[in-house]
């Protein structure tokens, strides 16, 4: 792939996840697609190439809170080098929610991450998974 394409993809990526935030930050319910083969997106989490991992997350996002059984495989995820992986994967815990307690102790050092998005979005995902302690939206 040539750089100036992969720019390209990122720059759209970035775009694409600032809406992420923004999104999983507001109070309203969305619906959950039952569609969504978890099963299979925890097998893609669980793999090497970048881009499947990515992909994976997208589709368990939209899952939502179907998602919870990729928690454990999520968290890992959190403290992945890229930022994009690190953005995605508190978005799709973002979106499972309360479920998704355990992955608490590794959103909270997020919200000092050095990529700005990616520690907006560990915020987000804090307030949405336990909004008694870390305030609502």
């Amino acid at each position: 792939m040539k750089k100036s394409t992969r720019i390209t993809l990122s720059l759209l990526y970035s775009f694409l996840l600032a809406a992420v935030v923004v999104g999983c930050s507001k109070k309203e319910e969305f619906a959950a697609d039952a569609s969504v083969n978890v099963q299979a997106q925890i097998a893609a989490l669980q793999g090497q190439d970048k881009t499947a991992v990515q992909n994976a997350c997208a589709e368990l996002g939209k899952a939502g809170p179907n998602a919870a059984p990729a928690i454990k495989y999520l968290i890992p995820l959190l403290k992945d080098e890229d930022d994009l992986t690190r953005r995605l994967a508190a978005w799709v815990l973002c979106r499972i929610g309360p479920a998704a307690k355990e992955a608490l102790p590794a959103l909270e050092p997020l919200r000092n991450d050095p990529d700005r998005i990616v520690a907006q979005q560990a915020e987000s995902a804090l307030k949405a998974i336990d909004p008694a302690k870390y305030g609502t939206n």
